[in-house]
């Protein structure tokens, strides 16, 4: 019998509330227990990159977000100028979610 090894990467990524994108952290094998998600209050600048430089072939996306900015369907929309395919809800269901004052 013949067995093959996968090894999936995983790259992580912070839109700051500002909308700069930052690289935070790139995985092959699961995170140890004492690794730490970055927030707003621990941004490390150095790592700003240009949001198109999370464009990768073959790359699904699996956002994970809270709030305007985020729940409203730009980031999907953002993904479908990039061609990237992404988990979730589709930019009109995200944007009419968001909008909690209609009639």
């Amino acid at each position: 019998m013949r067995s093959t090894m996968i090894v999936l990467q995983s790259k992580t990524f912070f839109i700051s509330q500002s909308g700069d994108f930052i690289k935070t952290q790139e995985f092959t094998q699961t995170p140890g227990q004492d690794e730490r998600l970055m927030t707003n209050e621990t941004i490390d600048w150095d790592k700003k990159i240009a949001p198109s430089a999370i464009y990768e072939e073959g790359a699904v996306v699996f956002p994970v977000l809270h709030g305007p900015m985020g729940e409203d369907g730009s980031v999907q929309g953002f993904l479908e100028v990039l061609k990237m395919p992404y988990v979730g809800c589709n930019i009109l269901s995200s944007s009419l979610a968001m909008d909690k004052n209609h009639d």
